[in-house]
């Protein structure tokens, strides 16, 4: 048995499916075992007595711990059998339907509850809604339908009075009726709602409403949809109520002259306190526009209690009017649920909180998946960036997104430039002061000694455009567990086009910023041509290196798929290039230019078609890593672009895989660049 399900002394409350966890038990059944335990995880029960005596029923009853609610209990006669054991053999044996509530915890003060009766509702004055409605036409939960008597037949919510002719009521009803109600549910019951009003507390609404979140009357019919929700002024003039109007700062009613409504303010202006608030909401069911819902509340309200009425027939549970790729009937999340999501997604990752709250015992309590989760905490966090500050206000719109970062751009400490160019998406240049000085100091030293390549790499997916960040290794730290340098990232480019005109521009304001350098730095990249000629073309007397595993991997692919070369004679060329002793790996230029002839003759013995592309493609670029690698003590014949590869990994991760908008890209960068180790030594 599992703990979560019990509560001392091993009590269980079972519950059917449908049924809230506050619901009262409709049996009690005495258990126990006939072997003692070693601790309460050990206890079998295999002794069942049910309890034959007079029941107590609930009403009406309210567990919340701040409630004011008063509960109605009356005695009947148990629904049950007289034979235990069928009784038990009706239980849902389904896990899913099992709460781990003790009756002691649910009715602390059941001994001590006050009684009261549904006459309460009739002591107003004839004329009052109220004394409208005859017993007859009110649900009580203990006249309402379960899962063990029949309730499948009727389905009836519990808890409300029928309307009269299927119409909702006035203004002057709703007052007469939420004036009179001292006591409400405390949520708008589960089962059909036809031609019904509910009384419910409205306290939590206000509460929201506090903190600035708008109006929530949960049920379980599905997707409303929005409407106005007008707000009605009413005086009291003797011992009646009359409506007003404020216009222009005063209060007035209107008369028609003339064949116009014309505003008549009043001669004596009344106080705010003497005028009363009706405030209504309206909905219509998504499923069927002849059902319609509205909840009404007053301001200020004697009670925190709301009027919520149904009219029309309910057609059933319906998929989302939105839902394109599932039939699965909608019910609306509890704000409470969503609530514990926002809570917890600070410190909790999303399927770490779905897999918390699924094990809850009721569907009140659950969320609906995975992505309810990730969504919630996706815009919980981005309204926290909002609010802080860290985030632009806006939607995904690239125009907008520019348009936000031009007025930034004189506040923002990574944005340097933006720049346009006719028939181009704009560009962002990001860097810091200290990441230019970094560079100066370990990719652009001289005399010639020891130095790090500045690296090169576009990257994908991480928002509307794409990201060219540079990498080096910041050689004045030493990782202790490793001995090995820390990468950094440096100037970066945010772009939608990638030519050699773009690329240009952005390897121009990294050379005015290094104007007074000592030399040029090493430019590592891939094969992509538009960065090896806008660097080379920027940097004239620097150098440029490309990655070795780039350059293997599309040789192989090339033999492979192009050329269909036999795999022995594919490794057989790939080792003459790349392996030990291979042409990549040349001490000096003779050695190379010996090594090209003996590759060339087997390429042509072996591959002939090849051979072209080979002498056209590769071999200019494994000369200019040979001139760098014998030039620069920073290059090695082995160079790859991995530390680029390893800082696009790190940004993805930095925002979680999912791809943002550029403002909020930005700052993601920015914090990476920012929560690195010191930078000075």
């Amino acid at each position: 048995m599992n703990d979560y399900f019990m509560s001392s002394p091993l009590t269980r409350k079972i519950c059917g499916r449908g049924v809230k966890r506050s619901a009262v038990p409709m049996a009690i059944v005495m258990w126990s075992s006939s072997i003692v335990p070693h601790d309460e995880g050990d206890f079998k029960p295999d002794h069942f007595v049910m309890r034959q005596k007079t029941e107590i029923r609930v009403k009406h009853v309210d567990l919340t711990a701040n409630s004011n609610t008063t509960s109605v209990y009356e005695e009947f006669t148990p629904v049950y059998r007289n034979d235990s054991e069928e009784a038990l053999s009706d239980q849902s044996e389904d896990d899913d339907c099992v709460t781990a509530v003790s009756l002691a915890e649910a009715f602390p003060d059941l001994d001590e509850v006050p009684t009261t009766s549904a006459s309460d509702f009739q002591d107003a004055d004839p004329a009052s809604p109220a004394s409208r409605f005859p017993d007859d036409e009110l649900i009580s939960p203990a006249e309402a339908p379960s899962d063990e008597v029949d309730h499948e037949d009727d389905g009836q919510a519990a808890g409300g009075r029928s309307l009269t002719d299927g119409k909702f009521l006035g203004v002057l009803g709703l007052i007469d009726t939420l004036t009179v109600s001292t006591k409400g549910l405390p949520s708008i019951p589960v089962g059909r709602k036809e031609n019904t009003l509910f009384i419910i507390q409205n306290q939590r609404n206000i509460d929201r409403r506090a903190v600035g979140q708008g109006w929530s009357f949960m049920d379980d019919c599905g997707a409303w949809k929005p409407s106005p929700s007008p707000v009605t002024r009413m005086i009291k003039n003797g011992e009646r109520w009359q409506s007003i109007i404020l216009r222009g700062g005063q209060y007035g009613t209107e008369k028609r002259v003339n064949g116009k409504k014309m505003f008549v303010p009043a001669d004596q202006q009344p106080s705010k306190e003497d005028i009363l608030k009706v405030h209504r909401m309206y909905n219509i069911l998504k499923a069927d526009e002849n059902y319609k819902r509205r909840a009404t509340w007053l301001e200020p309200a004697p009670t925190p209690i709301a009027c919520v009425e149904y009219i029309g027939h309910y057609p059933g549970a319906a998929p989302h009017g939105n839902a394109k790729t599932t039939r699965e009937p909608y019910t609306k999340t509890d704000p409470s649920v969503l609530n514990a999501i926002k809570k917890a997604s600070n410190t909790i990752k999303p399927r770490e909180i779905y897999e918390q709250l699924k094990r809850k015992p009721t569907e009140d309590e659950r969320p609906k998946n995975l992505r309810q989760v990730q969504n919630t905490k996706y815009h919980t966090h981005k309204r926290r960036r909002v609010e802080e500050g860290k985030q632009h206000q806006g939607g995904n719109n690239l125009g907008d997104n520019i348009n936000q970062l031009h007025n930034a751009i004189h506040d923002h400490p990574f944005i340097q430039e933006i720049f346009h160019r006719k028939q181009h998406v704009p560009g962002i240049v990001l860097f810091t002061t200290q990441q230019i000085r970094d560079i100066r100091r370990f990719c652009c030293s001289s005399p010639p000694g020891e130095g790090t390549v500045l690296g090169v790499d576009k990257t994908f997916n991480l928002g509307q455009l794409h990201v060219t960040p540079t990498v080096f290794k910041h050689l004045g730290i030493v990782r202790p567990t490793t001995n090995t340098h820390p990468i950094f990232i440096g100037p970066t480019l945010i772009h939608g086009n990638s030519d050699r005109k773009t690329y240009s521009t952005f390897f121009n304001f990294i050379k005015q910023e290094l104007e007074d350098a000592p030399k040029d730095p090493v430019i590592g990249s891939d094969e992509e041509m538009a960065i090896r000629i806008a660097a080379k073309s920027v940097f004239p007397t620097g150098s440029l290196i490309s990655c070795s595993r780039h350059l293997k991997s599309n040789m192989i692919l090339y033999l492979r798929d192009k050329v269909g070369v036999a795999t022995r004679t594919r490794n057989n060329i790939i080792s003459a290039v790349f392996g030990p002793g291979g042409l990549t790996s040349s001490p000096t230029t003779a050695v190379f230019e010996e090594r090209l002839t003996n590759i060339q003759t087997t390429i042509n013995d072996q591959a002939p078609a090849y051979l072209q592309h080979f002498t056209s493609r590769v071999l200019p670029i494994l000369q200019q890593n040979l001139d760098t690698m014998l030039t620069q003590t920073e290059a090695s014949h082995d160079w790859t672009n991995n530390n680029c590869e390893s800082m696009n990994h790190i940004l993805k991760m930095k925002i979680e895989w999912r791809p943002q908008a550029i403002p909020q890209l930005i700052d993601s960068i920015y914090e990476n660049y920012s929560q690195r180790p010191l930078h000075r030594c």
